[in-house]
C-alpha cells in the first residue's frame, strides 16, 4: 500500500481547498458572487463567445457580384469563340442582365449569334439591326446561380 507523509496529503488539500475557493464565484451569479465574504475574491473570469454558449456566425452573400462575375466569365468566352471563328467585333462588354457584343461585318451577324447562342444553354442571343449582339442569362440561370452561391456559403 502506498504511503503519503501527512503534510504532503494536507498541502494537497490545502492547495485544492484554496482553489475551490477562488473558483467559486464563477459557478455564482453576479449577484451571489457579490454577497460573498470581503475574503473570498468575487470576481469572475470573462467567458468568451464559445464558452457564453454559442457564437453567431453571420455570413453575407453577395448574390450580385456572383451574377457579375459569371458574365464576365461569359465576355471571357464570347471573345474566345470570335476570335477562334475569325469573326471581327468591335465593343464587347458586360451589360446589367447579360453580356453585349457589336459585330463589324453585318455578314457575320447570324454566324456569330449561332456560335454564342451555343455557348451556354442558360443564355438567350438576340441581334439588332446595328449588328449588335445581346446575351442575358435567363430567370432560371440567375435564380440557379443565387441559391448555389447561398448553398456554397
Amino acid at each position: 500500500m502506498i504511503y503519503f507523509a501527512r503534510w504532503k496529503i494536507f498541502t494537497i488539500l490545502g492547495v485544492c481547498l484554496f482553489g475551490l475557493i477562488f473558483a467559486a464565484p464563477n459557478f455564482l451569479t453576479a449577484q451571489q458572487a457579490n454577497a460573498l465574504p470581503s475574503w473570498v475574491p468575487s470576481k469572475q473570469f470573462s467567458l468568451g463567445l464559445d464558452l457564453q454558449g454559442g457564437s453567431h456566425l453571420l455570413l453575407e452573400v453577395q448574390v450580385n457580384q456572383v451574377i457579375k462575375e459569371r458574365l464576365e466569365s461569359l465576355v471571357d468566352t464570347m471573345r474566345t469563340e470570335l476570335r477562334k471563328a475569325r469573326i471581327r467585333y468591335g465593343s464587347l462588354g458586360v451589360t446589367a442582365t447579360g453580356a453585349t457584343v457589336t459585330i463589324k461585318n453585318a455578314a457575320e451577324g447570324e454566324q456569330a449569334r449561332q456560335l454564342l447562342r451555343n455557348l451556354d444553354a442558360d443564355t438567350t442571343a438576340v441581334i439588332n439591326d446595328q449588328g449588335r449582339i445581346d446575351l442575358t442569362l435567363t430567370e432560371q440561370a440567375v435564380r440557379d446561380r443565387k441559391s448555389a452561391a447561398i448553398e456554397q456559403s
